[in-house]
């Protein structure tokens, strides 16, 4: 069953983004009032020391923390959209696409997202529902001698 948005979520997600970039990773997950935010998935790149991703989930009762250090790919498909089991599918198709391109390049992982992967629209990662939700960016992080820079690409 897809998420239903609830009346009382009244704080916006684009104000938790900001406040998290206010304070290190953990006051920010120990300090912040999450009660009346819709649930998310908050990526954060920690360079500090050596580079660290932390994926930050608030499911609408409980925010849940997991750190991945020297990540070479993975694939995030929200939880509000998508059942476990689409979830599931979408991350065997990113698996499968890697294992048949060796020589992954910023591009070819770009071409992953600009491509349909199954005939279920709904589920597929350029993503279109009948009630006018679909995809209309993607974005890419890219991490390279020490730095980042960030693709975006409309729809």
């Amino acid at each position: 069953m897809a998420h239903q948005k609830q009346p009382y979520h009244t704080l916006s997600r684009g104000k938790i983004l900001l406040a998290s970039f206010n304070s290190p990773i953990q006051n920010f997950i120990n300090e912040t009032a999450l009660n009346q935010v819709e649930p998310f998935t908050l990526l954060i790149i920690d360079n500090t020391e050596s580079v660290c991703l932390h994926e930050l989930v608030w499911d609408g009762i409980a925010i849940h923390h997991t750190s991945y250090q020297d990540l070479e790919y993975k694939i995030w498909s929200s939880s509000t959209l998508y059942r476990p089991e689409i979830q599931a599918q979408r991350n065997a198709w990113f698996e499968t696409w890697i294992e048949q391109h060796k020589f992954l390049e910023d591009k070819n992982i770009l071409n992953f997202h600009k491509h349909r992967h199954t005939e279920t629209e709904s589920d597929n990662i350029l993503m279109k529902r009948e009630n006018a939700m679909q995809t209309v960016s993607i974005t890419q992080v890219i991490s390279k001698n020490g730095g980042f820079s960030l693709d975006y690409l409309p729809i």
